[in-house]
């Protein structure tokens, strides 16, 4: 009753007598209310923005406006308010048409003894309802607050690693072969020491750089997504996986926010696991095209298919990528392929990707 002491009942009804009985019906199973009643379209309009009621009870049938039409005006408004018909005699058929369209119940008049109850369940119904709603956005926002704070303390890490560590490694293999080569022309003992050394110093680096990228995939690519979905076909292509391929076909600029090329690459990412570990293709196809109006992804393989209802590791990845897809705005297709395999499909507007953020 959005916080409101009394419940405030709007009566669609033309005769004040009727009226009076409903409210005698509702008084007796201990509501307390105000209501206000209304015979006319404009005045039902005008009720509803005006006295802001919690429920609605329509007669099914006036001369010039009726209770079908009155559920169709309160059915635009949020939040929903629930409507009661009252009516008189009234068919099986014509009852579940009224529920059917999204009366929360109906009271025939000559049983209006359970009108309270009616409006009781109603009430509750849609109160349960809105706990339902508010229960699940709150789940999505906490679901986007850990999913950005995830992300966040990625880049972070990948930024330490290249910047920090990955900086103090190159200096120490520097150093290794500065000192290498000094023991080499002085042919001191340590020369192969030295010589092993820069050459495993130079191997920490190249890890230190795969973990930074894994972390934040675009952390070191200076063209975004492009470069990065070039690095990540090229790492996976085979043997003794499947060969991998990347297609650009880009038009017009990519305009992605860096969450959104994120997002698409992520996404990229585990289509080509999914297809290289289940599927035992021996190609796999990687494209990434862009317009003015839209960039789409698409993964494409030659392999066995998807099943039916991925379970385990597979379908987790599944519902990962649809989240993926969800946060930024973008359309997530998963096909079977032209001849055979999958198809992996993620598309989304530039304009849309250009401002989104992590949703």
């Amino acid at each position: 009753m959005n916080g409101r002491a009394e419940l405030r009942i709007l009566m669609l009804e033309d005769v004040p007598e009727e009226a009076e009985i409903l409210e005698r019906e509702l008084r007796k199973a201990g509501l307390a209310f105000v209501a206000t009643r209304v015979q006319t379209k404009a005045q039902f309009s005008a009720a509803l923005e005006q006295f802001v009621p919690d429920l609605v009870l329509a007669d099914s049938k006036l001369p010039t406006f009726d209770g079908r039409s009155a559920l169709r005006m309160v059915q635009g408004r949020v939040p929903r308010i629930p409507v009661v018909m009252v009516t008189g005699a009234l068919g099986d058929e014509a009852a579940v048409e009224f529920l059917m369209a999204g009366a929360s119940d109906y009271v025939l008049k000559d049983r209006l003894a359970r009108l309270g109850s009616a409006v009781l369940r109603a009430l509750q119904e849609e109160s349960d309802r809105r706990a339902r709603v508010a229960a699940e956005s709150e789940r999505r926002r906490l679901e986007r607050s850990l999913r950005d704070a995830a992300d966040d303390e990625r880049r972070r890490l990948a930024r330490e690693l290249h910047d920090g560590l990955g900086q103090e490694l190159t200096g120490l293999a520097m150093l290794a072969d500065v000192l290498a080569k000094r023991a080499g022309r002085s042919q001191a003992p340590a020369s192969e020491d030295l010589q092993r050394l820069a050459g495993i110093t130079r191997h920490a680096i190249q890890s230190c750089r795969d973990i930074a990228r894994g972390l934040s995939p675009l952390s070191g690519a200076s063209n975004g997504l492009a470069e990065a979905l070039r690095d990540l076909t090229e790492r996976a292509s085979g043997p003794p996986g499947p060969k991998v391929t990347l297609t650009l076909n880009l038009s017009a600029p990519l305009t992605l926010a860096r969450e959104a090329s994120e997002h698409f690459y992520r996404i990229a990412q585990e289509a080509l696991a999914n297809a290289i570990k289940h599927s035992g293709a021996a190609s796999v196809e990687v494209s990434l095209d862009a317009d003015t109006d839209n960039v789409r992804l698409r993964v494409l393989d030659d392999g066995s298919g998807m099943p039916e209802r991925p379970s385990g590791p597979a379908g987790l990845g599944l519902q990962t990528m649809h989240d993926r897809a969800a946060a930024i705005g973008a359309r997530l297709v998963i096909t079977p392929g032209r001849t055979s395999g999958t198809a992996v499909t993620c598309e989304v507007g530039q304009q849309v990707a250009a401002a989104a953020r992590f949703a």
